[in-house]
């Protein structure tokens, strides 16, 4: 892993472990407050607590850092840069500060007492299986996350996922996929480098075996919200009724989905792939570098994880914004040797770029159904190098 690399990673890490402390430090009536003035009309503390903590560790790294959300957006500072390729651009971050963030103030919003901290929640013995109970399992994969991932020369280079629920942290680089518990009290200096996580973490297995040829079908995307289901279907991976027969679960988080497909889903459980239906960037960006570090346990040499981009010909719209782009219009760019890189340049093109939208599709390269489907229907793997 280059040492550039690192530095980037371990001012991620720090990132997201600063929005965990301060979140978890404030009071549940305090995280459930709405926002004065920081974000839309609803945004609720919770949310501004993790994104404020972010932006302020990112710029404390690098002054002229660019950091993207759903709320807010350095991008104007790119337009300088008039190259047309996309590895001229600088390095910038895009993050999701608080994934779930309706269940969790839900969930926090069941709490009797709201004078007790969100840690204090999040040790309660019970707080996982209620958790669990009203918004799935499990909770290492389906709680509330904060994600962060950095963007260099048009690759993504890594993601951190931080789980405030399980108090766990999910690092992504090219030294590998890793899985640690973390200390929401840590301060800056006892706060883990990509180092400790690397040499110290559990590496993460993906691309575990489905058993039966039907639970190839079965699999995860959302489709809690108006025009979503309409996206998945003109798609024609599935009929209607394959898809309520093989959906595992319709309404999950974005950055963490990806991790359905390693060994934290019990085997019974396994699903054949992940899809962001149409779905904000935020929601799916944090998947690449879990795709493209990911390795089979028999080969390290070997990607165990595939990416499908899909595109309709008369494609729907949220707010604007396509919902599935055909090669002309996607983020992705071919530049050598059949790899891509992100189309930074076409950034651009939007006010705020974290309102761009893709349909993309996950699945291990032992999914030979998903691959057969995918493939007859002309849709372009992305080769992320």
């Amino acid at each position: 892993m280059l040492g550039i690399e690192r530095a980037y990673g371990d001012a991620a890490i720090r990132a997201v472990l600063h929005a965990n402390r301060n979140l978890m430090q404030a009071t549940v009536e305090d995280a459930l407050t709405r926002s004065l003035r920081y974000g839309k009309p609803d945004t609720l503390n919770l949310d501004a607590i993790s994104e404020i903590s972010i932006g302020n560790q990112i710029l404390h790294y690098d002054q002229h850092s660019i950091l993207i959300t759903e709320e807010r957006s350095d991008w104007p500072s790119l337009h300088a840069n008039v190259s047309p390729d996309p590895r001229s651009f600088r390095t910038f971050f895009i993050s999701d500060p608080t994934d779930r963030s309706s269940q969790f103030a839900q969930f926090l919003d069941g709490t009797g007492n709201k004078k007790v901290r969100v840690i204090d929640v999040m040790r309660d013995p019970e707080s996982k299986a209620r958790w669990e109970k009203d918004f799935s399992s499990p909770a290492s994969i389906t709680g509330p996350f904060s994600a962060i991932t950095c963007i260099r020369r048009g690759m993504p280079i890594l993601t951190v996922l931080v789980n405030y629920l399980t108090q766990e942290m999910f690092l992504a680089c090219s030294a590998g996929i890793f899985q640690v518990q973390i200390d929401h009290a840590a301060k800056l200096r006892q706060m883990p480098t990509v180092s400790d996580v690397t040499h110290g973490g559990q590496r993460l297995v993906f691309g575990n075996a489905v058993e039966q040829y039907q639970g190839l079908k079965r699999f995860v995307t959302f489709l809690g919200k108006e025009g979503y289901r309409e996206n998945f279907l003109d798609s024609q991976i599935m009929s209607a009724e394959e898809l309520d027969e093989s959906i595992s679960y319709n309404l999950p988080g974005g950055p963490s989905r990806v991790l359905y497909l390693s060994d934290i889903l019990p085997a019974q459980e396994a699903v054949g792939f992940v899809l962001a239906n149409g779905e904000k960037i935020g929601e799916w960006i944090h998947w690449l570098p879990f795709i493209r570090f990911a390795r089979s346990p028999n080969d390290l040499a070997e990607p165990i994880l595939n990416i499908f981009e899909i595109w309709h010909p008369r494609p729907h719209t949220k707010e604007g914004i396509l919902m599935s782009t055909s090669p002309n219009y996607s983020i992705f760019r071919q530049v050598s040797s059949g790899h891509m890189v992100i189309d930074v340049p076409m950034f651009q093109r939007f006010n705020h770029p974290s309102r761009i939208r893709s349909t993309l599709l996950v699945c291990a390269n032992s999914n030979d159904w998903a691959q057969q489907v995918v493939q007859r229907h002309g849709y372009r793997r992305i080769h992320l190098p």
